[in-house]
């Protein structure tokens, strides 16, 4: 037991509502427009399946800017072995972003010491990762298309 003021408060109700002051707090310090959407639904279950279901649609967007960058890569106006790097090197960068997502937004999701706030927090910051990485797709896209 943690003593808190003149009230005794368990540790883990202490967690959890930090955890709920910390995701409001997060959303809107960083301007996340899925998590701060969601964040109007009425509970915590409809909260989480908005975050998920926004978390397919951002993984739909990703794809197609990833394609389109694929695309104008293969319009460029260089030789084959340039395009083929730059293929490569695109491959390689994606997979590093999923690898680095998954391991910060774990890190993360401990914050939460495995309680229901954890699926939410890693959520979010895959939000802010995702968001980081169409922005990155959509200059590689201008750059590789203005020779196009």
């Amino acid at each position: 037991m943690l003593l808190w003021g003149i009230v005794r408060v368990p540790r883990t109700s202490l967690l959890a509502v930090c955890s709920l002051f910390a995701l409001g707090a997060i959303a809107a310090d960083v301007l996340l427009p899925d998590a701060y959407a969601c964040s109007q639904e009425e509970s915590s279950v409809e909260q989480h399946k908005c975050l998920g279901r926004k978390a397919r649609e951002r993984e739909a967007r990703i794809s197609s800017a990833e394609h389109r960058v694929r695309d104008a890569i293969n319009r460029w106006d260089e030789e084959q072995k340039y395009r083929d790097r730059s293929l490569d090197l695109l491959e390689t960068s994606r997979k590093a972003y999923l690898a680095q997502r998954s391991e910060v937004c774990e890190v993360e999701a401990s914050t939460a010491a495995d309680g229901n706030a954890a699926r939410d927090l890693r959520l979010m910051c895959q939000e802010r990762w995702d968001i980081k990485w169409i922005e990155q797709l959509a200059i590689l896209e201008k750059m590789y298309g203005h020779g196009a």
